[in-house]
């Protein structure tokens, strides 16, 4: 599994992530990150120490669709079945390993998770919990970081994403798959705590824009739970 990681700014939580990364290793799969990291980047001095000893391109930030697809171009050099797509933001817990498993088996074209998606916002201490995630109104897609491809998908597709946009990156290469002829499969583990993002002030999804689809969970559990607090 090659897990692409686009960066921008917000190198404590980049950190975070990182060593949260490193701590939940997939128990039946190697799992290698790349990080698309930008030289305009405000915090690009910090952000290249944290990445340096992996993988890595270099790329601008904007538009955000070009960065993502320039970063899966560079990740098609390599060998790997899956491709990961997770955010900077994004913490998850070994339980996502055990509900993937299955997937991986039956070789599963694309999927990701519809429910078990945490939202932490740190300034405030505010945990969110979301349920049926991977539902709208528009139709069920696929949002959020943990969404695996299998590499012959993305051979098949191609460039995932539109090279002039900057948002609604998840709901465009969920269109892209889908319309290639590709399933989209969800993996729904209840209210179990899989995936969190760390929100901060610095995020394309403000947690105010959360608080209607939300329930608050206590943050002392999720902080212990996805490891934030130190294990």
């Amino acid at each position: 599994i090659i897990c692409m990681i686009p960066v921008w700014r917000r190198p404590e939580i980049l950190n975070i992530c990182i060593q949260r990364f490193l701590k939940i290793k997939c128990p039946y799969a190697d799992v290698e990150p790349v990080f698309v990291i930008s030289k305009e980047d405000p915090e690009f001095d910090l952000n290249y120490q944290l990445i340096r000893s992996y993988k890595y391109l270099i790329y601008k930030n904007a538009p955000l669709g070009e960065k993502k697809n320039a970063g899966l171009r560079f990740c098609r050099n390599f060998e790997w079945d899956y491709f990961m797509d997770l955010n900077s933001d994004n913490v998850f817990t070994l339980l996502m390993w055990h509900y993937y498993k299955p997937y991986f088996e039956s070789k599963t074209d694309f999927f990701g998770l519809a429910n078990g998606h945490y939202f932490y916002h740190l300034r405030t201490d505010t945990v969110l919990r979301i349920t049926d995630y991977a539902f709208n109104d528009e139709g069920p897609v696929i949002w959020n970081g943990g969404r695996m491809i299998r590499r012959e998908v993305v051979e098949a597709v191609g460039d995932l994403w539109r090279d002039d946009h900057h948002t609604g990156m998840d709901g465009m290469s969920h269109y892209n798959i889908t319309k290639s002829g590709f399933r989209a499969s969800y993996v729904d583990a209840g209210t179990l705590p899989l995936m969190m993002n760390l929100i901060s002030n610095i995020t394309l999804t403000p947690v105010e824009m959360l608080e209607d689809y939300g329930e608050k969970v206590n943050s002392s559990w999720a902080r212990e739970v996805f490891g934030l607090d130190g294990d």
